[in-house]
Formats: structure tokens, C-alpha cells, sequence
């Protein structure tokens, strides 16, 4: 734990910051943050528009929420259709194909099947009469 020093330790020739505050500094510090608000809020506002909310665009900005902060949130609240309307219905999106009722993928490629057909000796040779 360090001891605070004596007042006959301290210089009494320290009258604090050697730099005066200026209006210019006082200006070049409101600029600078503005600028920043001004990048951040329109971060949001383009968020918004690509996750086609630019309604929320206005309440994240009052509120100040960082672009972390809305993406969490407009991830939270899903996608939305072309006409405005909500997609997420409590499934998970996915790439694959729909399943059938039976709960098992709906359509199964047999890659190896498909080669041999493809490539069967006799479909070569039909080919290759073909062509004389």
C-alpha cells in the first residue's frame, strides 16, 4: 500500500497540465466525437436497412447501442420477407433439402450409382459410334 506524500513533498511550482484548454481543443473534441457518433449511427442505419428493419433504425440510435449491440439484436429478431413479414417460425434454417414426412432427408443422391451409369462401357462405345 503506498503512503500519500507530505504536503512539504509535493512541488509547489505544479500548477497542473502544461497545456492550456483552448477553444480550439474544446472544438477539435466536440468534431472528433461527433464524427464518431455521426459513423456509428450510420453503421446502424445501413444494418438496418440490409436486415430490412429501418424502423428500428431510429431506436437504436436514440438509445446509443453500439453496432456489436444492434447486430445481436437484429439477428435476434430474425430476417423478414420482401413484404415486411417475419421468416422465423421456431425452425432452424438450412441448406438442405426439405425431409420428407417420414422425418428422413427428403432426397439422397447416390453419387456412385451415377458415376457407373455414367460411365458404363457401353455407354462409351455408343458414343464413340456416334461420332463416325
Amino acid at each position: 500500500m503506498s503512503k500519500k506524500p507530505a504536503v512539504s513533498e509535493v512541488d509547489p511550482s505544479f500548477e497542473g497540465d502544461e497545456s492550456p484548454i483552448t477553444q480550439a481543443t474544446v472544438d477539435a473534441a466536440v468534431k472528433s466525437t461527433r464524427d464518431a457518433i455521426l459513423a456509428t449511427q450510420k453503421q446502424v442505419n445501413a444494418l438496418c436497412r440490409i436486415a430490412k428493419r429501418p424502423e428500428l433504425a431510429a431506436s437504436f440510435n436514440e438509445s446509443g447501442k453500439s453496432v456489436a449491440e444492434v447486430v445481436a439484436e437484429l439477428d435476434k429478431l430474425g430476417p423478414v420477407t420482401g413484404d415486411g413479414k417475419d421468416t422465423r417460425d421456431g425452425t432452424e434454417l438450412s441448406a438442405r433439402h426439405a425431409p420428407d414426412h417420414d422425418g428422413k432427408d427428403g432426397v439422397v443422391i447416390d453419387s456412385v450409382s451415377i458415376f457407373e451409369d455414367w460411365n458404363h462401357p457401353g455407354r462409351i462405345t455408343a458414343r464413340m459410334n456416334g461420332r463416325a
